[in-house]
C-alpha cells in the first residue's frame, strides 16, 4: 500500500477499508474542474486503499467496469474515470436507453462483492441520479502540493472530503439525503500522494488509447448514419413494364 502523508489520511483510509470489510457502502465520487488533479486523486486513492491496485483496475466505460468487477476478488478497488460521459454508459442523458436500464441493478450487485468503486467526473449532474445516490463519500481536490509542501514526501493533492449520511424521511421534509460536514470522526481534509511516474504514464497511455478508440467508433457511427440517410434520400427506381 502506498505510504500516506499524515494521520488524517490514515484514519480516513482505515475507516473506508473497515467499512468495505463490513459490507458497508464505500463508493467514492471525485468531482471538480478540469486540471485540478481529479484523476491523480482517484489513482492515488486506489493505491492507498488496495495493495493490489493496478493499471487494469482503471476503466472508462460500463462494459469494462463490469468485466473487471467480475475478475477481481473482494476488497478490491476500481477507478471509473470519465464517469458521466456518453461513452461511459453512466450519463443522465442516455441512461434510460435499453442498454443501460439494468446498470443500477448491476451496480448494486458489484457493491455486494465488497468492491470499492471510485468514480471521477467533471460534473456530478452528468451522472444519473440513481447512481449518484449510491456514493458514500464525495471528494473535491483543493490544491496541488509540491514536494516542499509535503516536507519531502513527494507530490500530492489536498482534498476536501464529505460523507453522505442517509436521513430518515419525515412528514416535514422530502429530503432523503443530507451532507455531513467535511470531517469524519473529527478528522479534516485528506492529502492524497500521487502515483509513481511510471504508473501515471501507463494511465495516460491507457486513457489516450481509450480516447482514440472512442473517436474511431464515433466516426464509424457517423459514417453509418450518413450512409443510411443517403439511402433514404435516393429516388426509388421504377422499372418500366413492357406491354
Amino acid at each position: 500500500m502506498t505510504k500516506k502523508l499524515n494521520g488524517t489520511t490514515d484514519g480516513i483510509c482505515n475507516k473506508i477499508i473497515k467499512a468495505l470489510h463490513n459490507n458497508e457502502s464505500t463508493d467514492i465520487l471525485i468531482c471538480g474542474v478540469k486540471g485540478d488533479g481529479k484523476s491523480s486523486v482517484g489513482v492515488g486513492l486506489g493505491r492507498l486503499l488496495s495493495d493490489n491496485f493496478s493499471i487494469d483496475d482503471i476503466v472508462f466505460n460500463v462494459t469494462d467496469y463490469l468485466r473487471r468487477a467480475e475478475e477481481l476478488p473482494p476488497y478490491s478497488v476500481i477507478v471509473f474515470d470519465e464517469t458521466g460521459t456518453q461513452n461511459s454508459g453512466m450519463s443522465s442523458r442516455n441512461f434510460m436507453s435499453n442498454k443501460n436500464k439494468n446498470v443500477v441493478d448491476v451496480w448494486q450487485m458489484v457493491r455486494t462483492k465488497k468492491i470499492c468503486t471510485i468514480c471521477i467526473t467533471l460534473d456530478i449532474g452528468r451522472i444519473d441520479n440513481r447512481i449518484r445516490e449510491t456514493f458514500r463519500y464525495h471528494i473535491t481536490p483543493i490544491k496541488k502540493l509540491t514536494d516542499e509542501d509535503t516536507k519531502g514526501h513527494g507530490l500530492a493533492v489536498l482534498c476536501e472530503l464529505r460523507e453522505i449520511i442517509k436521513a430518515k424521511q419525515s412528514e416535514e421534509t422530502d429530503m432523503l439525503f443530507k451532507l455531513k460536514s467535511s470531517r469524519i470522526n473529527g478528522l479534516g481534509a485528506i492529502t492524497v500522494p500521487l502515483a509513481p511516474t511510471w504508473f501515471i504514464h501507463a494511465y495516460e497511455d491507457k486513457r489516450e488509447l481509450t480516447l482514440k478508440n472512442m473517436m474511431e467508433a464515433a466516426q464509424k457511427l457517423e459514417h453509418a448514419e450518413s450512409q443510411k440517410k443517403r439511402g433514404r434520400g435516393r429516388p426509388r427506381k421504377i422499372e418500366s413494364i413492357s406491354q
